[in-house]
Parts: C-alpha cells; sequence; structure tokens
C-alpha cells in the first residue's frame, strides 16, 4: 500500500481508467443499482466534506507529577496513539528512567487521555501544537498516518532536538528534499546535528 501511495504521489501511476462513473453522494441508490453492470469496471461516490471552524482541541493535566529535569533531562512528546505505538513504543519509553513523558496527542481524546494515563505521562491532547510549539519538550516521537509525517517533521525540526518517526518519513522525493534542506539549516542555526531517526516496526 505505501508503495502505491508513492507512485500515486509521484504520478507514475494513475488508476483513471478503472474509473467508469462518478456520482454525488446524493445519487448513491442509483450508484448502487449499477455496481453489477458489466459496462461499468470502477465507481465513485463524491461528497463535499465541511470542515467545522468551531471544532475545539483540549489538552488536559493526567498527572500531578511535575518536571525533574535532573533525573529526567529527556523530555518526551509522542504524536499518535495506534497500536503500534501503544502496544510496543509506549510501554519501553515508560520503564526509560531518564525519560519524562510529557505529552501525548491523539486526534482521538479518548485514546490519548487513556493511554496519557496508563504509560504515565504528564498531559494528553488532541493537538499536535501541544507538542511541536511547546518549549518544555525536546523530544518527539511521530507514530502518526503516513501523510502527516512531512508536515511534523517540519514543524518539529524547527523546535526539537531529538525527533524520532516511524516509516515512511515521507512519501515523496520532493519532501524528503525538503526535510534534508531544513535539517542542514536548522543544525547550522543550532550549530550542531539535530539527532533524528526513523523507525522501522520491525
Amino acid at each position: 500500500i505505501e508503495f502505491i501511495i508513492k507512485l500515486l504521489t509521484e504520478k507514475k501511476i494513475s488508476f483513471k481508467n478503472l474509473i467508469s462513473k462518478k456520482y454525488n453522494f446524493e445519487d448513491a441508490i442509483q450508484a448502487y443499482k449499477n455496481i453489477n453492470n458489466k459496462d461499468y469496471l470502477g465507481l465513485i461516490l463524491e461528497y463535499k466534506a465541511e470542515i467545522k471552524d468551531n471544532f475545539i482541541f483540549h489538552k488536559v493535566s493526567i498527572s500531578e507529577k511535575n518536571l525533574n529535569l535532573k533525573k529526567k533531562p529527556i523530555v518526551l512528546g509522542f504524536l499518535g496513539a495506534g497500536n503500534y505505538a501503544s502496544r510496543i513504543l509506549l510501554p519501553i519509553l515508560r520503564d526509560l528512567k531518564n525519560v519524562q513523558l510529557h505529552t501525548l496527542v491523539s486526534i482521538n481524546g479518548l485514546n490519548s487521555k487513556f493511554y496519557g494515563k496508563q504509560n504515565k505521562f504528564l498531559y494528553s491532547s488532541s493537538s499536535e501544537d501541544d507538542v511541536l510549539k511547546n518549549d518544555e519538550i525536546n523530544t518527539v516521537f511521530i507514530t502518526t498516518r503516513h501523510n502527516l509525517h512531512f508536515s511534523q517533521i517540519i514543524k518539529a525540526l524547527d523546535t526539537k532536538v531529538n525527533i524520532f518517526v516511524e516509516k515512511p518519513m515521507v512519501l515523496s522525493n520532493q519532501e524528503l528534499t525538503e526535510v534534508y534542506e531544513k535539517y542542514q539549516s536548522v543544525s547550522k542555526k543550532l550549530n550542531k546535528k539535530v539527532r533524528s531517526m526513523v523507525g522501522y516496526s520491525r
């Protein structure tokens, strides 16, 4: 799937010839009537996605502990709370003596609060800015959806010393070039190399 997404992004393959007809969502019944029509190979339902301006992100404190930089100098913000992150990565990080788990972010606020408490984070949130724009955090883990990795890496390079991102780092050569150029620029500005790593989950 990742390879197909990459080829689509680079416009090296196309599914246009597989699409026989497009229907508005209101005409879904008619579309389903034509599913068994041998003249149609692929049907697409189109609908308008409404973006609500009043969507509110939340950050909540889930621990009474305070930062202790002497005992735990690595202050970590974590983006994503999927299966691999919650079952593998978070339990490992939770048991590291020099790591302070600061904020866990998931678009699903219930997930971030549940896994945040389970793994002893100070805060849970549904906004990535609570990690990427937080001066207390010096290390960020990115385990979100693949299409979000690039933008989150770019933001993280502006403020974080250490970055860990699960594969794939990016989805195109253009994104890779931009990450490389940003990395070089930030390292030069800080007069030291930013620590970054790509995880391969296996």
